[in-house]
């Protein structure tokens, strides 16, 4: 996997769904932004508005891997011009957009049966096939003499486009270094079909073997093979996304950083996300905005060294029970409702996502919208914005 940035390139502005706000202006790139002025939706969102410092929003960009790798970059939809810069992501898998638990770029095709474009498996022919010909799958190989465990997780694949009553046989086989078994995953029809998660234990034959399993196998079924201009139908074979319209870190060194900021002596922090790995043995930080660990506006969800979950605000420290769910926000003096202490402390013009000022406590995370406003909302503003910029496309 490819994790390397490319260099910037413009924005494309056509992939922005302008029907999604009410906009009166663009930003810099060219992407809409919110009005800023008052109206039938009340001084509420006037006084939202004027205090935005910055937002990101994944879905709302209409973020894909292949935009992303060509340019690694989340717009500010604020209008203010703090877009964030992405670094190490793999853009495909879990280290990327939507989260895929099969990275098709392992995934290999036999016989030009069929073509894999991003996260689609295209089926172009059956010319010689034969039932349990490979179209693709994905090896995944364990230690000598040792045992293999391999989790899989749960998938949707969607199939388009096949004949009434026709199916793909998927199967996984477990090797143990000395010979092959095949269990059948599934029979995939028209539609979405689910695979529940399953965890695969592989004893290694003798000790200087080494055991491995081809998941995700594709084969045709007799019926498909007699099917005639099979290129004409269509077929495809989407591998749906396990968090869609997210940014998802691999929690190994995936962040994103945005310099420049107000130095801020107030805050709101509002985000949409999700903590997908929740055990941790060493620090792992969701977002901040600071200089050092005890200077810097916030800490906005960390698991300490022994397990323990905390915030910062402005340099003073607080633990947290339970990290809110979903849709998570903090204040100098309260995270999500809960009263925590506010310190004295300022940081500087940085702003981390997944990590603690660069490459430093990656957490896994899937990231749906971040928000930063310069002063401290009311409750009821932040309902408004959980409604209306988080969950709906604006005011």
């Amino acid at each position: 996997m490819n994790k390397n940035n490319t260099n910037a390139v413009p924005l494309n502005t056509t992939t922005f769904n302008t029907r999604l706000l009410n906009t009166t202006k663009l930003n810099t790139n060219g992407f809409p932004v919110l009005s800023k002025r008052s109206g039938s939706s009340a001084d509420i969102s006037q006084a939202i508005m004027d205090s935005l410092v910055c937002w990101y929003d994944i879905g709302k960009q209409q973020c894909t891997n292949e935009s992303m790798a060509a340019n690694p970059v989340l717009a500010d939809l604020s209008g203010n011009g703090h877009d964030i810069e992405c670094f190490n992501f793999g853009w495909a898998g879990m280290s990327g957009i939507g989260g895929y638990f099969y990275d098709n770029s392992n995934l290999s095709v036999e016989l030009n049966y069929a073509t894999i474009s991003g996260n689609i498996i295209s089926i172009i022919g059956n010319e010689g096939a034969k039932a349990g010909t490979r179209i693709s799958s994905c090896n995944i190989t364990g230690e000598k003499g040792k045992t293999l465990t391999y989790i899989r997780k749960a998938f949707d694949v969607k199939i388009s486009n096949l004949p009434d009553e026709i199916n793909f046989q998927v199967n996984i086989g477990k090797n143990n270094g000395n010979k092959t078994e095949w269990e059948t995953i599934g029979s995939f029809f028209n539609g979405i079909n689910h695979v529940d998660e399953k965890v695969f234990t592989i004893e290694p034959y003798d000790l200087e073997s080494t055991p491995s399993i081809y998941d995700f196998r594709i084969t045709f079924s007799n019926a498909l093979i007699s099917v005639e201009n099979i290129a004409d139908l269509g077929i495809t074979i989407e591998i749906l996304p396990l968090y869609p319209n997210a940014l998802v870190s691999d929690g190994v060194d995936d962040y994103a950083m945005v310099k420049g900021l107000p130095i801020l002596t107030d805050y709101t922090v509002i985000a949409k996300r999700k903590w997908i790995k929740t055990e941790y043995d060493t620090l792992a930080t969701f977002s901040s905005k600071t200089s050092t660990t005890t200077n810097g506006e916030f800490i906005f969800e960390r698991f300490s060294v022994n397990g323990n979950l905390e915030v910062y605000s402005f340099g003073a420290s607080a633990a947290i029970e339970t990290f809110a769910e979903n849709i998570t926000y903090q204040t100098p003096t309260s995270y999500n409702g809960k009263v925590i202490d506010k310190g004295n402390f300022l940081g500087d013009g940085k702003l981390t996502l997944f990590g603690l000022r660069a490459a430093v406590q990656c957490p896994n995370i899937a990231l749906y919208s971040f928000i930063l406003f310069d002063r401290t909302l009311t409750t009821a503003e932040i309902e408004w914005v959980k409604k209306n910029m988080i969950e709906s496309g604006g005011c």
